[in-house]
């Protein structure tokens, strides 16, 4: 690799133009008078690179994104999971729609993470004849274990179960455990009320 005498970029041997600010190669640019001035062009920028923070790839489909957005707002309506498991099965799962809807919003809000988005997940779990809510139960507790750690509750990881109940058509319980978790968060965030 060749440096460039006048910015310090690295050139493939055989450029005749610097790649980083258009000098002629192989000194034939008057601009940059002595080797030492290259190297330390060169120095500093390399010094450079290295203090750029990196851009961090997306989260892969099925990742939580992690992130650390501040405390939590327990601004959600606290639902009686009971309530849940019942009209989940009176309703022959169609309720199930709506309380993945609403409980998606209920985390984003509490969390203000943007990467959550219920009505996509909302569209998608209609156009997947509720297939889409199998992943759900495995996103949204693995959600409330990040607002577990932030609340100070103990931790308890129900995606695996909430996963399995999800594929053996029992929705409505996996619905109720994890509506039990964000309750249980909810009264450590705010005892007062009922």
């Amino acid at each position: 690799m060749l440096l460039c005498a006048r910015c310090g970029e690295e050139n493939h041997y055989h450029a005749l133009v610097c790649a980083g600010c258009g000098a002629r190669m192989n000194g034939q640019d008057e601009a940059a008078s002595s080797q030492d001035e290259a190297a330390s062009f060169a120095t500093a920028r390399l010094k450079e690179k290295e203090t750029k923070p990196q851009a961090s790839a997306p989260p892969l489909m099925g990742e939580v994104e992690r992130s650390s957005a501040g405390p939590l707002v327990p601004e959600w309506e606290k639902r009686d999971p009971l309530v849940v498991l019942l009209l989940g099965f009176l309703t022959c799962y169609m309720y199930l729609f709506y309380w993945w809807y609403v409980t998606g919003a209920d985390i984003r809000r509490a969390t203000g993470r943007s990467d959550i988005n219920p009505p996509l997940e909302l569209v998608l779990n209609l156009l997947t004849c509720s297939l889409f809510s199998i992943f759900l139960s495995y996103k949204y507790p693995k959600l409330i274990l990040e607002m577990q750690e932030k609340a100070g509750v103990v931790r308890n990881d129900t995606s695996l179960l909430s996963v399995l109940l999800s594929i053996f058509s029992l929705g409505p319980i996996a619905c109720y455990v994890i509506q039990e978790d964000l309750n249980r968060i909810r009264d450590t965030l705010k005892p007062s009320e009922p």
